[in-house]
C-alpha cells in the first residue's frame, strides 16, 4: 500500500456533486470524465503523520462521516472542509493495512468504511460500521499520480535522453489522465484539424498550446487543488533538426509516452533525443 503525504488514488467511491450531504456511493470504474468523481486526493493532516483527509478531486468535497456518529449505518457523505471546528475529526481517517487491502477508520467514531447491506451493486451507499472481518470493509487504493521526485527518476532513466538532458518541474504532484480524457481534450483543442504555418505556428506552438488546453480543462473540471496535471513539454534534437512534443506516463505510471500534437499520435520513440523537458 502506498500512502505518501499527498497522493491521488482511484477508488470506486464516488461523489456526484459538491453539495454538502451528498451521499458517497460505490460504482463501476468509469473511463470518461466521470472517472474523476472516483478519484481522491489523500493528504496528511498537519501534525498528525498517520491521519488523513480524502478530498474528491472532481467536486472538492471531503469524505465525511455524518455527524461523527458511532452508530452502525451512519452515512458517509461529501462535505466542505471543516478545519479548526468541533467537526474536523469527522473528516479525518486512518489507513490501516489489512493484507493486500486496507481498512479505513474514521477518527471521530472509530468505525470503518463499509458497504450498505454488504452489496457491491452500483449506487450502494457507503456507511460507517464497527470493525468486522467481512470484505465489505476491505479497500484497495490505486495510485493515478506521481510526485515530482518520482517523475524526475522516470525521466532520468529514459533511453531517449541526450547527454545534456535537463528537466524542469513546476509542481509537486502530478495526476495522469486516462486516455479517453486525453483524446477528448486534444479533439476539443482544434489542433487535430489545424495546419501548421511554418515558423509562425510550428511544433513548439502545437505542444505549448496543447499543454495550456490541458491546464484550462483542469481548471474548468476539477475543483480540488494541490496537484498538477502531467502533460509535459519536450524539446528534442536529431542532427541539425529539432522538434517539440508532449509527454505523459503509461498506464502503469512507470514509463514515458510521447505524444505528437501535430498528428495526434502516441509514440514510444519520436526519433529525437530529448535535451529539455518542462512539466
Amino acid at each position: 500500500m502506498d500512502t505518501p503525504k499527498h497522493n491521488i488514488n482511484h477508488r470506486d467511491i464516488i461523489i456526484a456533486n459538491s453539495a454538502n450531504t451528498t451521499p458517497c456511493q460505490v460504482h463501476t470504474q468509469s473511463s470518461t470524465e466521470e472517472t474523476f468523481n472516483q478519484k481522491w486526493l489523500i493528504k496528511t493532516v498537519p501534525g498528525k503523520s498517520d491521519i488523513y483527509t480524502f478530498q474528491n478531486i472532481r467536486t472538492g468535497s471531503y469524505l465525511d462521516l455524518r455527524d461523527g456518529s458511532k452508530a452502525n449505518g451512519a452515512l458517509v457523505v461529501g462535505w466542505e472542509l471543516l478545519p479548526g471546528t468541533q467537526w474536523e475529526s469527522v473528516q479525518q481517517w486512518k489507513i490501516i493495512p489489512n493484507g493486500n487491502y486496507t481498512k479505513i477508520q474514521n477518527v471521530a467514531s472509530g468505525t470503518y468504511l463499509d458497504l450498505l447491506n454488504g452489496s457491491s451493486a452500483p449506487g450502494t451507499q457507503v456507511h460507517g460500521w464497527a470493525s468486522n472481518t467481512t470484505e465489505t470493509q476491505d479497500w484497495f487504493l490505486r495510485r493515478v499520480s506521481r510526485t515530482d521526485v518520482e517523475l524526475r527518476a522516470i525521466l532520468a532513466k529514459d533511453i531517449h535522453n541526450a547527454p545534456n538532458f535537463q528537466g524542469f518541474t513546476q509542481d509537486g504532484l502530478y495526476l495522469v489522465l486516462p486516455q479517453s480524457v486525453r483524446d477528448a481534450i486534444y479533439v476539443k483543442s482544434g489542433l487535430k484539424t489545424m495546419k501548421g504555418r511554418g515558423q509562425l505556428f510550428d511544433s513548439d506552438d502545437y505542444a505549448i498550446v496543447l499543454k495550456a488546453e490541458v491546464a484550462k480543462w483542469g481548471i474548468a473540471t476539477l475543483l480540488a487543488d494541490d496537484f498538477g496535471i502531467l502533460w509535459g513539454l519536450i524539446f528534442g534534437t536529431t542532427g541539425n533538426r529539432s522538434l517539440a512534443y508532449n509527454f505523459y506516463l503509461n498506464e502503469n505510471l512507470d514509463n514515458i509516452v510521447f505524444f505528437d500534437p501535430y498528428t495526434g499520435e502516441e509514440k514510444v520513440d519520436m526519433g529525437y533525443k530529448t535535451y529539455m523537458a518542462v512539466y
